[in-house]
This record gives C-alpha cells, sequence and structure tokens, in this order.
C-alpha cells in the first residue's frame, strides 16, 4: 500500500515540474565580412548564466521561455562584438545567427544601433512561398529593366544620393533607416540597393527583420 501511495506522489509531482528546456537557440558566429570567427566567446544572460566558446564559430544553448540577452565577443587582431535580444515563447530549435561589428563600445554610436531586435518565432510555411514569389517579383523587374537600359551606366541622381547617405553614416546603415530617411516607396528603395549591390559598391546582410548595408571596401 505504501509502495502505491509512493508511486501515485511521484505521478503527481512529476506533473507540476516545469520542463528541462523550452527551446534549443543555435548558431553561427561571423565577422563583419561573413567568415567565421573561431574561438569566439558567446554567453547568454539565463539563470544561471551560460558561456560557450564557438568552436569552428558554433554555439548553442538550452533555455527556458523568457526573454534573453546574448552577447559574442571576439578579441585578436581587431576586437568584435555584438549584442542580440531575442525572445523564446514556445518549444522548439531556433538558428540565431550571430554577425560581430568592430567594438564601438567608446564610441558615441553603440551596437544596438545596428539593426532591429529579432523575435524567435516559429515561421509558417506559407510565408516561404510568399518570400519566394517575392523575389521573383523583384528579379523579374530587374530582369526588365536591364533589357530596357541595357547594363547599368553611371550612378543617376537616387543611387547617388543612397550611397552619399551610406557614407555619411561610417559606412554602415540598416534599410530600415534609409526608408525613414527617404520618402521614396519600399520596392523603389530595393531596386536601388540591388543595383549598388550588383554593383559592387555595398554588401547587403540579413539582420532580424531588415537588412544591414555595409560600404564595400575598395
Amino acid at each position: 500500500m505504501r509502495i502505491k501511495i509512493l508511486l501515485l506522489s511521484l505521478v503527481i509531482f512529476s506533473l507540476f515540474l516545469p520542463s528541462v528546456y523550452a527551446a534549443k537557440v543555435f548558431g553561427t558566429v561571423y565577422s563583419p565580412y561573413l567568415e567565421k570567427l573561431n574561438s569566439a566567446v558567446v554567453s547568454v544572460n539565463s539563470e544561471p548564466k551560460q558561456t560557450v566558446v564557438a568552436r569552428d564559430g558554433s554555439y548553442s544553448f538550452n533555455l527556458d521561455e523568457g526573454n534573453y540577452t546574448i552577447t559574442a565577443r571576439y578579441s585578436n587582431k581587431e576586437n568584435y562584438f555584438v549584442e542580440e535580444n531575442i525572445k523564446i515563447t514556445e518549444e522548439g530549435e531556433f538558428n540565431v545567427d550571430l554577425i560581430l561589428f568592430p567594438d564601438l563600445s567608446e564610441d558615441e554610436m553603440g551596437v544596438d544601433d545596428i539593426g532591429e531586435i529579432p523575435e524567435v518565432i516559429n515561421v509558417p510555411s506559407i510565408w516561404t512561398y510568399i518570400l519566394l514569389a517575392w523575389l521573383v517579383m523583384v528579379f523579374g523587374v530587374i530582369y526588365m529593366m536591364r533589357r530596357t537600359k541595357g547594363h547599368f551606366g553611371d550612378l543617376d541622381d537616387d543611387l547617388d544620393e543612397i550611397l552619399r547617405f551610406i557614407k555619411s553614416n561610417n559606412g554602415r546603415v540598416t534599410q530600415l533607416d534609409i526608408r525613414k530617411n527617404f520618402s521614396w516607396s519600399e520596392a523603389k528603395i530595393s531596386l536601388i540597393i540591388t543595383e549598388l549591390e550588383d554593383k559592387g559598391l555595398i554588401k547587403k546582410i540579413k539582420k532580424g527583420r531588415s537588412n544591414v548595408i555595409l560600404l564595400e571596401k575598395k
């Protein structure tokens, strides 16, 4: 009788135990030039705090639901740093790649200006098809423009204006910053950025829900 009571108590107790973790967060650590950074130190402010050394540029954490800040630092010939805020709302495995930039902690501009805060969510598969359709439409428009105009000539006024804006911001802005500072449509800005990228004048990096636009070094 006592054994049955003990087993029943263990079952009831286990029902109220929290799960060991809600999600696995993993990813790759990159330099500003999209090269994997070996031996970067990656930390997350969980309880207790977790810290790993990214061997071959890879890291992973097991996290409960909640809000977290992931930081990554790399020091060698140059010092790189990034800080990402994430929100875990459900179980699963989530890929959060980290792109490190030169440590500007001593400057007025902080790392928070790099991009928007990504929220870790499961994206329904239908959005994949929507994204593909959008890409086909954009490349179709670019193709038609090239057929009409031939190869791109000199930069027109709009492209030159965007390029000057990027240069005035130390060669790094987000696509959201460009939309805020210009009254053009989102489609026109996307086409201008694509044209600048085709010319090798900028590099576009996906960052959360926006893009980081970097001025190519010549």
